[in-house]
């Protein structure tokens, strides 16, 4: 086997068993050494040292015969000097340094043979021969590439930009399926007119905002059919002038603390309306209570008392406003010398003639009078006291009379 004396090449030695780091050695190694990459010192001037046999270097130094530009020259220090080669249009001149003991001579070279137009194939070039520093600015065009020759992987990060770019050189055909993200576009770069008409379908959109100001939605644009749902915190208030707001059979309306038959209220498409807590304003019904003969309501139950202080004994709240008239059966309890009365009160306040109740239990006397200024939602009450002796106040069948019947009046056990 030849040794690597004899060829000056790396054998391909089994290094998979080592360190990555040791693997990546030998492969430097081997690059630099079996395909020449290696590079030559650059100098703007002679070289001025004394150099090692077969060292070289390249030198460009400003012309100094009047012209402007530069002479190029490549050194070589052979047999205790150096040699230069001076690289003019169509020749190459050898000399040696006047500077050192060997005579100076001169011959004409040609080191590259000329070549013709695509002389030199893409099987020719070594991988990895042609670096960045071996082109010429703008020496490749888009003729010189055949398909598909430059891919992703031969493109350094950030090496192409806007000045390499000829205009309308970048085609649709021309870029693969997802190779540019957000991060590769600068801001504003792409504006209506890059866009083909119909190109961008719901699949290229990510959930999320498609627009951030109102502006870039049309006046009355967004129909029903495309809303789908709506949350009732999207709906602020206001009036809903001249539509009809249909609840189906399924559907109803309630208040956040309903609940059946105890609190709040629900107006339901099947069942009505059902009211729990609140009161109805006078102007709800057709019209105001007028005083007459004909019974509306009453609080049957008796109910008595022994203070001397006013007590309620009777209680019920009506649901409308207007004159009243209103009744209610009093009487005491012990005989002469023994006193008690009562009085017709709204919301706690007397609004009645004080009553001084004559018979004895069990006989009561029936007392009646018209009371104006009543409200939706008042309490029509009736109060006692004892006056005199050991008298309690009794009192019942607190009644509310009107001139036609009215909506049933709410009760409250007194």
């Amino acid at each position: 086997m030849e040794s690597v004396k004899d060829k000056m090449k790396l054998e391909d030695y089994n290094f998979s068993k080592m360190p990555q780091e040791v693997i990546d050695f030998k492969d430097s190694v081997s690059t630099i050494l079996n395909f020449g990459k290696y590079s030559a010192p650059v100098l703007t001037a002679r070289p001025n040292w004394k150099g090692r046999e077969g060292e070289h270097c390249y030198a460009y130094i400003a012309n100094t015969g009047g012209a402007t530009g530069y002479d190029f020259y490549t050194y070589f220090w052979i047999n205790s000097g150096w040699i230069y080669m001076q690289w003019l249009a169509g020749t190459t001149n050898l000399y040696y340094e006047t500077t050192t003991s060997i005579p100076v001579w001169s011959a004409v070279l040609n080191p590259i043979i000329a070549l013709s137009d695509r002389s030199i194939e893409s099987i020719k070039i070594a991988l990895g021969a042609i670096g960045s520093d071996n082109m010429a600015l703008n020496s490749i065009y888009t003729e010189a590439l055949s398909v598909g020759a430059v891919t992703a992987t031969k493109i350094g990060s950030n090496a192409i930009i806007t000045g390499h770019l000829s205009a309308n050189c970048v085609t649709a055909t021309a870029i693969s399926s997802t190779v540019i993200t957000a991060d590769k576009i600068a801001a504003n770069a792409i504006t209506s007119t890059k866009i083909a008409a119909q190109s961008i379908l719901a699949a290229h959109l990510t959930a999320g905002e498609l627009v951030t100001l109102s502006a870039q939605i049309k006046d009355a644009i967004i129909t029903s059919a495309k809303i789908g749902s709506l949350d009732v915190n999207k709906l602020t208030a206001g009036t809903m002038a001249a539509i009809d707001f249909v609840i189906s059979t399924a559907g109803n309306i309630r208040s956040e603390n309903y609940i059946a038959s105890s609190s709040g209220f629900k107006l339901d498409g099947n069942t009505g309306l059902e009211i729990n807590t609140g009161t109805f304003p006078g102007s709800v019904f057709d019209r105001a209570y007028t005083a007459g003969a004909y019974l509306d309501a009453t609080a049957a139950t008796a109910r008595s008392t022994s203070s001397t202080s006013w007590t309620k004994l009777k209680e019920m709240y009506i649901n409308r406003g207007g004159t009243i008239t209103v009744k209610f059966d009093g009487c005491k309890t012990g005989g002469d010398g023994h006193t008690s009365e009562g009085v017709v009160a709204r919301n706690g306040v007397a609004v009645g003639t004080i009553r001084n109740f004559t018979t004895a239990l069990p006989t009561y006397t029936t007392y009646s009078e018209d009371i104006s200024g009543w409200k939706h939602g008042d309490a029509m009450q009736v109060y006692g006291r004892r006056t005199g002796g050991t008298a309690d106040a009794y009192a019942k069948n607190l009644s509310l009379y009107t001139n036609s019947p009215t909506l049933p009046v709410e009760q409250t056990g007194y």
